[in-house]
C-alpha cells in the first residue's frame, strides 16, 4: 500500500518484520523522480483538457493553496484520492526513509520518467471520465480506499483484486494496461537480475501488481521456473 488512511497509520508488524529481515531494498521506483512530469508544458491549462463541466466540479473540490490549471490530468486523477480522504505516507514511503537511516542500499525497478509516460500515453478522454466518476461519487473512493486497506492489512490479495476491480481508474483496459500492465512486464528483467544477489532483498511493489492475470509472480514464474516468496 502506497498510502494508508490517516485514520489508520499503523504500520503492520509483518511489514517491519520483512524491513528488518532483508539487507536492500528494491522499490518501484523514487517518488521524487516522478515530481518533473507531473505539470503541463509552460502556457498549457488543465482546463483545455477537461470537458467544461468536469473542470468546474473538479475546481470546487481542490484546494486553492496547490495550483491546479498547471497539472496534467493523470497527475491529478492519482492525486484527487488524496484531496477526498486524509492520507499518509504508505510502506514504501516509510521503509525508504528507514532505508536511508539504517544505510541499506535502495535501488529501482523503474525511473519516474517511464512511469510518466505510460500514464502520458493514456488518453485524457479516460482521465477525464475517470476524474468524472470521482468528483460526482466522493464517498464511494473514500469507502473504496478504507476497503482496499482493510483487505490489505488481512493480506488477502483475493480481496485486495476485488476492491481495487471497482475502481474508476481500472476499468479502462488502456489504463490498466498503463498502470500495472505494461509495467509488471518491464519489471521481470530488472528482477531477475536482482534475486540471484547473495544479499537478502525485499522487493516492494504495490500489491495490485501481485494479483490477478499477468501479476509480477506469475510472469516472473513463466519466465524463470520459479515463484517469488510473497509477502503482500
Amino acid at each position: 500500500m502506497h498510502v494508508f488512511p490517516a485514520d489508520s497509520p499503523k504500520m503492520p508488524s509483518w511489514i517491519l518484520e520483512a524491513y528488518g529481515w532483508c539487507e536492500h531494498l528494491v522499490i518501484e521506483s523514487d517518488p521524487m523522480t516522478i515530481l518533473p512530469h507531473l505539470q503541463l508544458p509552460e502556457g498549457r491549462s488543465l482546463e483545455e483538457r477537461l470537458p467544461s463541466d468536469v473542470w468546474r466540479e473538479l475546481l470546487a473540490l481542490w484546494p486553492s493553496a496547490i495550483p491546479l490549471a498547471p497539472l496534467k490530468p493523470w497527475a491529478v486523477a492519482f492525486s484527487l484520492p488524496h484531496i477526498l480522504l486524509p492520507l499518509v505516507p504508505g510502506v514504501d514511503l516509510y521503509l525508504i526513509e528507514r532505508a536511508k537511516s539504517d544505510t541499506k542500499p535502495i535501488s529501482t525497478l523503474e525511473t519516474g520518467a517511464e512511469v510518466a509516460h505510460l500514464l502520458a500515453a493514456v488518453p485524457d478522454s479516460v482521465y477525464a471520465e475517470a476524474l468524472a466518476f470521482m468528483v460526482r461519487n466522493p464517498d464511494f473512493i473514500r469507502n473504496h480506499i478504507h476497503s482496499l486497506h482493510t483487505a490489505w492489512l488481512r493480506r488477502d490479495l483475493a480481496s485486495v483484486f476485488a476492491v481495487i476491480s471497482q475502481s474508476p481508474l481500472w476499468q479502462f483496459p488502456i489504463l490498466r494496461e498503463a498502470i500495472v500492465g505494461a509495467r509488471n512486464r518491464a519489471w521481470i528483467p530488472v528482477i531477475r537480475k536482482a534475486v540471484p544477489s547473495k544479499q537478502r532483498k525485499l522487493i516492494l511493489v504495490g500489491a495490485l501488481h501481485l494479483c490477478g492475470e499477468g501479476n509480477v509472480t506469475e510472469l516472473y514464474e513463466k519466465k524463470e521456473g520459479h515463484v517469488l516468496s510473497i509477502l503482500p
